[in-house]
């Protein structure tokens, strides 16, 4: 399986030479005014990938720095980012240590270990990863400016498409929230959403195109399950359970 990762890096290392060839966008990269880009290591031990029958991919907005400095500097991405087999290891390895946000205490990753721990309660061969629809942010700051987004999302996004046609999902959950739909729709032309139950489909739907599983579910971003009440995110995650396990 490890033909899953190289396809992967091959697909991030096309990523870097269309993209990065814009001028401005690299030196935005290389002075970390656009983070770096989130490239997926399926070795990460928390998402048990590779060898799972039941693989889901968990899928957020942007990047939202998810590594510190620290790891920049020891990483060696404080310096030339030209080299991009190089910058690519560091990034994965990086995607690795830090095990999908599994020891990390923001929203959307403590959302995903409740998901987690119920999935692999009715499957333990659950397996996850996790990705963005946009690979970078702005100075850690949220979404990128409408220019970058344009030319980081080229091609209708074929990054994240691709990424799709690699990893084959059984079930993807995107915590993208409603204001997100119009990158979902860039990216998969005529999708549809469709109601769950007598659920708003702002917050919470199905969605259908032929480029993804049967099983795929959009939900509001966890930063807003706190205004929803104490109990909302295990409601919610039965909700997606009971989709992904039909």
């Amino acid at each position: 399986m490890e033909n899953l990762q190289n396809q992967l890096n091959e697909l991030y290392l096309d990523y870097m030479n269309k993209v990065f060839a814009d001028k401005v966008i690299f030196d935005q990269i290389q002075n970390f005014e656009i983070s770096s880009p989130i490239f997926l290591n399926c070795n990460a031990e928390f998402g048990k990938y590779i060898d799972s029958d039941n693989k889901v991919l968990y899928v957020g907005k942007e990047t939202n720095y998810w590594f510190n400095q620290k790891e920049r500097e020891n990483s060696g991405l404080l310096k030339d980012i030209s080299d991009y087999d190089k910058y690519l290891l560091a990034l994965t390895d990086l995607y690795k240590s830090f095990n999908i946000g599994h020891n990390y205490k923001r929203a959307i990753f403590t959302f995903m270990d409740i998901l987690v721990e119920k999935l692999r309660s009715n499957n333990e061969k659950t397996g996850i990863l996790w990705t963005n629809l946009l690979r970078h942010d702005y100075f850690g700051n949220g979404k990128v400016p409408s220019d970058v987004e344009q030319k980081i999302t080229y091609d209708k996004n074929y990054i994240f498409r691709v990424e799709l046609e690699i990893l084959k999902p059984d079930a993807i959950v995107f915590v993208t929230g409603p204001k997100y739909d119009y990158i979902l729709e860039k990216t998969f032309p005529g999708i549809r959403k469709v109601a769950i139950k007598n659920m708003a489909i702002g917050e919470i739907c199905l969605l259908e195109h032929k480029e993804i599983p049967r099983k795929a579910i959009r939900v509001y971003h966890p930063d807003a399950h706190k205004y929803q009440g104490g109990d909302y995110r295990w409601e919610l995650s039965s909700v997606i359970l009971d989709v992904i396990d039909k």
